[in-house]
């Protein structure tokens, strides 16, 4: 991981980053705790590849794993830095609902400030949500390689992924519906579908094949 910021999640310890979704600061919320579950998840890859590609025995593409661990890796610091834009977003959402709204000029400066705000704070979980669609697929291709009990740790990254996918589609919902009919909006509700099925038909096909 690469450092992270003062302002990071990454910055804070395990201990102040469970005690910081259960407090009042509604910002770290679903997105966020998704993101870092997933993110941690490719790192369970990472560790399946590692262990696969190390046994005296392996016969695979060793160029193959590599490739694999290098996308692993990629989807992972993507999904670190989507756990800190979600809060960034949700901050910046509420800051537009207290902009004034006295006159109407103030009013329609509101309004389309908040719109603006609603359209990022989706693009970014949806953009989450397919970073941990990538991570399944990597899933899907390191499952073949995947063998004894390390086989159960890559299926239970790609459950986390899918769980996560899930996660982050729910606050896509939420804000869909606030957002009104809308081309965004309806182009969004389209990438969204796909992207649950496409997580529920990956994790139940991975499941499938480390189960076996």
């Amino acid at each position: 991981m690469n450092a992270a910021s003062a302002s990071s999640l990454w910055s804070v310890t395990l201990e102040e980053f469970r005690e910081k979704v259960a407090s009042r600061d509604a910002s770290v919320a679903a997105v966020a705790v998704a993101a870092v579950s997933a993110s941690c998840a490719l790192n369970l890859v990472l560790m399946v590849l590692e262990i696969a590609a190390s046994r005296k025995n392996f016969r695979g593409d060793r160029r193959r794993v590599e490739a694999l661990m290098e996308a692993a890796r990629a989807e992972s610091e993507r999904l670190a830095r989507f756990a800190d834009e979600d809060p960034a977003a949700y901050a910046r959402y509420v800051r537009c609902l207290r902009m004034p709204k006295d006159t109407a000029a103030e009013r329609e400066q509101r309004e389309h400030a908040i719109a603006a705000a609603l359209r990022r704070a989706t693009e970014v979980p949806l953009a989450a949500a397919n970073a941990a669609i990538a991570g399944l697929n990597v899933c899907a291709e390191a499952a073949e390689l995947a063998e004894g009990p390390v086989a159960t740790d890559l299926g239970g990254a790609a459950m986390l992924l899918a769980g996560a996918v899930r996660a982050m589609l729910l606050s896509v919902d939420a804000n869909l519906a606030a957002l009104g009919e809308t081309e965004f909006r309806d182009q969004a509700a389209l990438e969204r579908g796909e992207l649950e099925d496409r997580a529920i038909r990956q994790s139940s096909a991975i499941r499938k094949r480390v189960a076996s």
